[in-house]
């Protein structure tokens, strides 16, 4: 037989591991919502790497039919490259320095070639004075090239360098 105390002691005692069971229930609930949505992570993630997968496959099967032969450019005394896109067109500008080895001429056309799908074409001859280097920016969906000219002879470096903008066609000069 239990007295009052004992019972109302043994009641607490139940209650507390009541309260206990349910919180670690609700713990086990929580882990197994987590697992499920970490479990939605990897389904979606297992697709994405299934879909890199088949783009990797194709890009393959394109590089395998590209010539890979080396394509040769003319240049003079080219001292730097600028590749950049425009409209989703691929261009290529050659920064050239000099021309001549006696002489030195540095006073040259610098070129802007345009991918034409199985090699750089000449689009546009930009005059630079021993032009060292290009750099192509975009300012509100305005597209530019700067160059960066260095010398008119070997002894005279006082020389501007230009920006030209993208007028849809070709660059002028801002």
């Amino acid at each position: 037989c239990f007295n009052a105390t004992t019972l109302g002691s043994l009641l607490d005692t139940i209650e507390q591991q009541n309260r206990t069971l349910l919180q670690q229930q609700n713990v086990i609930q929580q882990q197994q919502h987590e697992n499920q949505q970490q479990s939605s992570i990897i389904q979606q993630q297992s697709g994405e790497l299934q879909e890199l997968r088949g783009t990797v496959q194709q890009l393959r099967a394109v590089a395998c039919r590209i010539d890979l032969a080396p394509l040769n450019i003319a240049t003079l005394g080219a001292y730097g490259w600028e590749p950049f896109k425009i409209n989703n067109r691929s261009y290529l500008v050659v920064a050239n320095f000099r021309s001549g080895t006696v002489g030195l001429i540095h006073h040259v056309d610098s070129v802007v070639y345009q991918w034409s799908g199985n090699g750089f074409a000449p689009m546009q001859a930009i005059p630079t004075v021993g032009a060292l280097d290009w750099e192509w920016f975009n300012i509100d969906d305005i597209d530019y090239l700067a160059v960066a000219n260095f010398a008119s002879s070997d002894t005279v470096f006082d020389i501007d360098s230009t920006i030209y903008r993208w007028d849809g066609t070709r660059f002028v000069q801002s």
